[in-house]
């Protein structure tokens, strides 16, 4: 007996032949399976009757997020692109590049990335810090409607913060002005600005500063060279999470 299906001849067979040749694809009546055989081997095909509750099982234990050729088989498959997002109100004790946690602890509550290249987990949103000054010099910046800041005044910073990104802008030319970030009036962190046609800049994306909960935050313009007209500074800044806490 033969099925045709869609054009195609299937043999019916009460069991799976002896000696299949490569291709060969039948039914077996007593199995209540579609076969073929490839490579050397007699294969099922798959039909909902397989999908009961415990035929899948899931391990998220070997994850690398790289589907491979080694992944032959649904489990290693369900394991590689298993990219689900982490939620708990503790630090995952390691992470991967663009690996993602729901950080639900209280008062947080922010979605996490981690970042390799600061070995950091940092929330996905970005926030910026400012201060300006029409002539900077040998003085801290105006910044949250301070028009004459003190060393101990600052913007207070509730949660574990990086300063990912900072960039700074003058109207004088020719300025090598320095300024330092400083957090809890010690300085932090110290930058020069660059000359330019008409104005003179700083630009990184590549800071890592980490600025512990609680502590305060200013900018310093440092008192050599001529003063820095009309300067802006931005600092480009995401939440971290501390392991363990």
């Amino acid at each position: 007996m033969s099925l045709f299906i869609n054009g195609l001849k299937y043999d019916a067979l009460a069991g799976d032949p002896d000696s299949p040749v490569e291709g060969q694809a039948w039914y077996n009546v007593t199995d209540h399976r579609f076969k073929i055989y490839v490579a050397g081997g007699i294969h099922e095909v798959a039909h909902l009757d397989d999908l009961t509750s415990d035929s899948i099982s899931v391990d998220s234990a070997g994850f690398d997020g790289i589907l491979s050729i080694a992944d032959t088989d649904v489990q290693a498959a369900l394991e590689t692109i298993d990219q689900r997002i982490i939620t708990s109100g503790s630090t995952p004790s390691s992470g991967s590049d663009g690996r993602l946690w729901y950080n639900n602890s209280v008062g947080f509550n922010s979605l996490m990335a981690y970042d390799s290249s600061r070995s950091k987990w940092l929330s996905v949103s970005e926030w910026t810090l400012n201060w300006g000054h029409d002539l900077a010099d040998g003085e801290l910046l105006r910044g949250s409607g301070i028009i004459i800041p003190g060393i101990g005044t600052g913007i207070i910073i509730p949660q574990n913060t990086c300063i990912k990104r900072i960039t700074a802008r003058t109207t004088s030319d020719n300025n090598l002005k320095s300024f330092a970030i400083f957090v809890d009036g010690v300085s932090a962190y110290n930058f020069t600005l660059i000359d330019g046609t008409f104005c003179s800049t700083f630009i990184t994306n590549l800071a890592d500063i980490t600025i512990p909960a609680n502590s305060t935050v200013w900018v310093y313009a440092d008192a050599a060279g001529i003063g820095a007209a009309n300067v802006a500074v931005t600092l480009w800044c995401s939440w971290y999470a501390v392991y363990g806490m």
